[in-house]
């Protein structure tokens, strides 16, 4: 259309979540230009405006995450050094949690405020269930203000109510909807159960994969669905993320760069958190740079054995983990 502004770029990013911040980073590390786009006020996703706190392997301190990822909380940490009201102690200390002090502000994450009633995705009323979700979270809301037990006998917390300020959204909720399970990529590499399960790998440890491009450790943990299946929470192994989970099997130029990766329903349970899908952003931005720079395409990375090695190298070099140290899962 005449008039419609163009806007050229290298590499696009339909989604500013934390794998689409991550895929832009990877991508401009390697430089290459990037147009980030995202629907809502915030960029990052489950860890901003749908307020999601992060959930990290239990070895995350040491190792377990990408070199970027710890530099995300890291820069956390010095921003409430800097501009939160701190003891000494507590700005001195190298691994600071700021959710390990009191306060009056609870971030409700609970399987009761959860909406499983219809799905969101690909209906004709998503707006509706959006609401019905929220209208679920007020009347949680409200049955901890008039009903909820207390230690003293009593009943009730009247004086709890919405932080918008803090969540930035307008009705006091979070800005946005956290979809724990979205819509996948039919991938080269499909990870399942049998990959990762402790109950079923075992002291093996979870399949190695040679094309690993990042690491990720959480349980199987999934909360009831719109399908109707119910809760599941059972223990993995320390994981790889394949490189042929993140190819389509006939697209050549769309890379999914979060949890739309090619898991299943059950294994979609342990590669949604927060560092799992910062590691596949990141390397989907690498491998999108990478196959400009060099004039190929993902499926030939991973197919060409000199190529896959070279690029796994670059990976390393900007501190991703291939590989896990030898641990146990839980």
């Amino acid at each position: 259309m005449s008039g419609t502004p163009v806007i050229a770029t290298d590499v696009l990013v339909v989604g500013g979540g934390l794998g689409g911040v991550a895929v832009a980073l990877g991508a401009l590390r390697a430089g290459r230009r990037v147009l980030l786009t995202e629907e809502f006020d915030w960029l990052g996703g489950q860890l901003t405006s749908q307020a999601v706190p992060p959930d990290e392997p239990s070895w995350v301190e040491g190792f377990g995450v990408t070199a970027s990822y710890r530099a995300l909380r890291d820069g956390i940490r010095e921003y409430y050094r800097l501009h939160y009201p701190l003891t000494e102690r507590a700005r001195a200390w190298r691994e600071l949690n700021p959710g390990a002090y009191d306060s009056d502000i609870c971030l409700v994450n609970w399987p009761m405020i959860d909406y499983f009633e219809a799905p969101v995705v690909d209906v004709p009323d998503a707006a509706h269930h959006i609401e019905a979700a929220r209208d679920l979270s007020r009347s949680v809301l409200y049955w901890l203000q008039t009903e909820a037990p207390r230690p003293d006998g009593g009943t009730g917390r009247p004086g709890l109510r919405l932080r918008g300020d803090v969540t930035g959204g307008a009705d006091g909720l979070a800005q946005a909807p956290y979809i724990r399970e979205s819509r996948r990529i039919l991938a080269e590499r499909t990870v399942v159960e049998q990959d990762l399960s402790l109950a079923v790998r075992g002291d093996k440890g979870a399949v190695s994969y040679p094309d690993s491009v990042g690491i990720g450790m959480y349980r199987i943990d999934l909360h009831p669905s719109t399908g109707g299946d119910n809760y599941i929470d059972v223990a993995s192994s320390p994981f790889e993320i394949p490189l042929g989970a993140l190819i389509p099997r006939r697209v050549e130029n769309l890379l999914p760069a979060g949890k739309n990766l090619g898991t299943t329903h059950i294994t979609n349970g342990c590669y949604r958190l927060h560092p799992v899908e910062w590691n596949i952003g990141e390397a989907v931005g690498a491998l999108a740079a990478y196959c400009l720079n060099h004039g190929t395409t993902p499926r030939a990375v991973r197919d060409t054995p000199a190529r896959l090695a070279d690029f796994q190298h670059v990976l390393a070099r900007d501190g991703v983990e291939p590989r896990w140290p030898q641990v146990t899962g839980y």
